[in-house]
């Protein structure tokens, strides 16, 4: 695509031609029943919502915790769960304690 705006104008035009379409063992176009169920649906969640992988590790008698494949050292006393948070911009590993933060690693 040439820009953004091409790519967006693409995508508008695809949906559009997609909302005719009629589903095998429907009666309905997918638009007319999109339109029918649109009051049907939950509230769209709010903007900047927290999207980090959440874990509870706990930290074992090295004073490591093992996130996804990798392990980090901590400086908080074994036998402890901390809360550890990656982010999805996957920038840096947040620890916390008690609702405090105690430890940020970063990652390359």
């Amino acid at each position: 695509m040439a820009d953004l705006d091409a790519l967006n104008a693409l995508l508008v035009t695809g949906c559009r031609a997609d909302e005719v379409r009629i589903l095998d063992g429907r009666t309905e176009p997918v638009g007319v029943a999109m339109v029918a169920e649109r009051d049907h649906l939950l509230p769209r969640a709010p903007e900047g919502f927290d999207l980090a992988d959440v874990t509870c590790p706990l930290v074992d008698k090295q004073g490591c915790v093992v996130i996804k494949t990798n392990a980090y050292s901590v400086p908080i006393k074994a036998g402890t769960r901390v809360e550890a948070r990656l982010p999805a911009a996957r920038r840096g590993l947040a620890f916390r304690l008690r609702r405090r933060e105690a430890l940020l690693h970063r990652l390359a």
